[in-house]
Parts: structure tokens; C-alpha cells; sequence
């Protein structure tokens, strides 16, 4: 479980990296998770990352960390499926037309948050 854990915390780092290089790359995903019943899919992916990150937290070398990390994924994943569609697609719009600069500190700040969840594994 603990590779797992591991792995998601690559992704957020690479996710991350894209973004601060590569700001207009935020909007290409917005425009893609937009679409159609992506958005539920996103929450049933959040979903399961939280699973992962709670079941997988007792292994891992700062528990309490990748637990967090587990908890907010849950309330990430609940909030999109209370908000509904439509919301969730205005919310997608609205951090899509933000400016490069706030785009690349949000992509900092997934980078360092995806070091740590690496290193709390």
C-alpha cells in the first residue's frame, strides 16, 4: 500500500510540475473534466484515492500526514457530488480563467505537497 502511496504522491509532483512550466495546461484539463459525466468521474477518482491514502496511512512512515491527505480527498469527493454537475463545472471555469502567476503557485504549492505525501510514505 505504501508504494501506492508513493505513486500518487509522483503524480501530484508531476502534475504539479506541468502546471508551473505550463500554466495554459490547466485549462486544457479543465476543458477536458468539463465535459460530459467527467465530473462525477473525478469524484468517484478522489473517492478511491481517499481509500487508498486512509487504509494505506497506518504503514506509512508519518501516518497522520498521508491520513489528512486521505480525509481531504474524502471531503473533495463528497463536495463534488453534493455540489451537482453544474456547479462543479462552474468552479472547473472559474479556476481555469485564472491568471498564469496564481496557476504556477498552486502548481508549486501540488509540488511540494506531493514531496511531502512521497516522503511521508
Amino acid at each position: 500500500m505504501v508504494i501506492l502511496v508513493r505513486i500518487i504522491g509522483w503524480v501530484v509532483v508531476v502534475a504539479g510540475l506541468v502546471f508551473v512550466v505550463n500554466p495554459d495546461e490547466l485549462k486544457k484539463y479543465v476543458s477536458f473534466c468539463s465535459k460530459g459525466e467527467r465530473p462525477h468521474l473525478m469524484g468517484i477518482t478522489r473517492l478511491c484515492l481517499g481509500v487508498i491514502l486512509l487504509a494505506a496511512s497506518s504503514e506509512c512512515r508519518w501516518p497522520v500526514i498521508v491520513w489528512s491527505f486521505g480525509v481531504l480527498s474524502l471531503v473533495k469527493s463528497l463536495l463534488i457530488f453534493a455540489l451537482g454537475i453544474d456547479k462543479v463545472r462552474a468552479i472547473l471555469n472559474w479556476w481555469g480563467k485564472r491568471p498564469s502567476d496564481v496557476i504556477r503557485l498552486l502548481g508549486a504549492i501540488a509540488l511540494a505537497l506531493g514531496v511531502l505525501l512521497i516522503y511521508s510514505a
